[in-house]
């Protein structure tokens, strides 16, 4: 009996042993009141940036704390510091700065939001960098001049780096420079006054006193030359200096060829890429005088027809960063793109080019001496990257900056009357107080009037005469005509239109207006494709509407920005400078023809340029 006791006591206290042990490898649950363990999570976990500087944002991001607290955010293992690369508010929302994002990689950033407890939580933010390559390359190209300021020796530095925002100084020493124009242009950019200068010097009516009373030109140290007179008419605009335009634009015009190029004297007369584009600088200013879209028209036909498969231009036959400069600044000035598709060769930009010659220190140099920096490849660079930038002309910038004539212009009279009576008919003349500005367009409830045929400029650029022709198309009632000057507001012009045409018994009915133009077509060899034709309008009517409805769309190949054939004749079938051009009342616009809508007009006509530089322009 004590041995069964035994026994049986021996099996209760391994089974109670057994027991104990087993409890013991059971976890306790934790009392009802407690917490339990919740992940924190983060909103958004994706998000996008763009490195371009135009588009740089925050991100925002909210947190669902779940009784947790952000410990850290880290990248790659590293934490971000707080209050810099993010700040934290209201304990619940995080905002990861934009210059912190800026520095990282373009590609895939992933941060890691550390929490008191949980799971950490990701976010995922593409970064990409939109900013245009020209941007870049002038970013690259302001730290050279940053890190070599000594090497900025010239008015074309100063300006240059005025254009890009830059305030690093110059060692340009304005007391030693030779070229008045250049003066005037480089202390324009340094802020200051070129009328009261170096111990009360007054360069502008120096450049003015220069101008030859007969020809209109500025001729230089080694008698005229394009440049020269360019330069002279460049520095006077952006001073807003008044001197005789017409003549001064009369000569510069002859210094084009027959081709649409510029050439630099009468000495040396070869058509150049370079004087071409610095053409175009000054036409800008001076689109309402007449020849001058013409002009502009031609030179850029010129240099599309010239581009070299590389995207830039050759000048003395070799292609080099100083031509494609020029011509991007001249092309920015007449309101031309010329990162374009219509501007690239062989799939390549003029920008393309341009950035082929620039060095690792962010410098440009020159073909001749590769791989060394070129003082004057590298300004004219900076130029024309910074027009780019800007989307504007430095020189039209420098110009409106200008401290000179800031007062408006004006105009007397505000008010006149027309009278569409035939027998009563007058033009309107208009005296203008310019006040150091320039007048760049007449509007007519946003149409720009065409100047030499609408109205026309004296010589000496202070009175403008509304030509009765197109007073008497305008309706009875108050004709409003803007006048746009080069700075300052617009003055405003109110013509009242009446007729006084006896109407009535026993009197003669005079018959209305003909809405019809008349149209030519002239190929190359003065060919006739369409002889003179009467074609009345229909409403809206445009130059390229009026061409498809009367020769067919077959018949017509290109767009109303841009015919390039008509009839299989196509641009550039007699070499580089042919193409089709057109003109309104014998004026060449410097747009499409689907820009213009013909109102009234007496002809309208399409014509082309052979490699001659022929003109055919209709008659009537």
């Amino acid at each position: 009996m004590k041995r069964d006791f035994r026994k049986l006591y021996s099996w209760l206290l391994i089974a109670v042993m057994m027991l104990s042990m087993l409890v013991m490898q059971i976890p306790w649950a934790k009392p009802a009141y407690a917490a339990l363990d919740q992940n924190s999570t983060i909103t958004p976990v994706t998000a996008v940036f763009d490195k371009n500087s135009a588009h740089q944002t925050d991100v925002q991001i909210t947190t669902t704390l779940n009784g947790n607290n952000l410990n850290s955010i880290t990248n790659g293992g590293t934490p971000l510091t707080v209050g810099n690369d993010y700040t934290v508010t209201t304990g619940s929302s995080i905002t990861i700065g934009k210059g912190y994002l800026a520095q990282q990689a373009i590609g895939t950033t992933t941060l890691n939001f550390i929490f008191s407890a949980g799971n950490p939580q990701a976010l995922q933010i593409t970064v990409s960098d939109t900013t245009p390559a020209y941007s870049n390359s002038l970013t690259k190209l302001l730290s050279y001049y940053q890190s070599n300021s000594s090497k900025a020796t010239s008015w074309w530095d100063t300006v240059g780096l005025w254009g890009a925002g830059e305030s690093i100084g110059t060692i340009w020493d304005s007391s030693k420079e030779t070229s008045l124009a250049g003066n005037i242009l480089g202390t324009l950019a340094k802020g200051e006054d070129p009328s009261n200068t170096l111990n009360g010097r007054n360069l502008l009516s120096e450049l003015k006193a220069t101008q030859d009373s007969s020809t209109g030109a500025f001729p230089g140290s080694y008698g005229p030359t394009s440049s020269d007179q360019i330069w002279a008419m460049l520095a006077l605009d952006a001073a807003k200096t008044q001197y005789d335009q017409e003549k001064a634009i009369s000569n510069l015009l002859a210094y084009q060829n027959s081709d649409g190029a510029f050439f630099y004297s009468t000495g040396y007369n070869t058509s150049d890429p370079d004087q071409t584009g610095m053409a175009l600088l000054v036409l800008a200013n001076h689109q309402t005088v007449a020849g001058v879209t013409d002009s502009m028209v031609k030179a850029k036909a010129y240099l599309k027809g010239i581009q070299q498969d590389t995207g830039g231009f050759a000048s003395w036959g070799t292609d080099n960063p100083n031509s494609v400069a020029t011509v991007i600044s001249g092309l920015v000035a007449v309101g031309e793109d010329p990162l374009a598709d219509g501007w690239k060769k062989n799939g390549k930009t003029m920008l393309d080019d341009l950035l082929s010659f620039q060095l690792d220190d962010g410098s440009f140099y020159s073909p001749y001496n590769p791989g060394k920096t070129d003082a004057m490849a590298t300004y004219q660079s900076l130029i024309a990257l910074g027009d780019l930038n800007a989307h504007k002309s430095v020189w039209q910038r420098l110009q409106e900056s200008s401290p000179q004539g800031n007062n408006n212009s004006v105009i007397t009279p505000v008010t006149a009357v027309f009278d569409k009576n035939t027998a009563n008919q007058a033009d309107v003349p208009i005296t203008m107080t310019l006040n150091g500005h320039i007048l760049t367009s007449i509007t007519n409830d946003g149409t720009t009037l065409t100047a030499g045929s609408d109205y026309t400029v004296s010589a000496a650029g202070s009175t403008v005469t509304i030509a009765k022709g197109y007073l008497a198309q305008q309706p009875t009632g108050t004709t409003i005509l803007n006048f746009i000057f080069s700075a300052g507001n617009p003055q405003t012009l109110q013509i009242t239109v009446s007729d006084s045409t006896p109407t009535g018994s026993g009197s003669i009915t005079q018959p209305p207006v003909q809405s019809n133009i008349t149209l030519t077509v002239v190929g190359k060899n003065g060919q006739t494709i369409l002889p003179s034709t009467t074609v009345p309008l229909e409403s809206g009517d445009t130059a390229y509407s009026v061409l498809i409805r009367k020769l067919g769309q077959a018949a017509v190949t290109g767009s109303g920005s841009y015919v390039s054939g008509i009839n299989g004749i196509n641009a550039g079938t007699d070499g580089p400078s042919s193409g089709w051009m057109y003109s309104v009342n014998g004026v060449y616009p410097s747009v499409g023809a689907a820009a213009i809508t013909l109102k009234n007009r007496r002809c309208s006509s399409l014509a082309v340029y052979n490699q001659y530089g022929q003109r055919h322009r209709c008659s009537g």
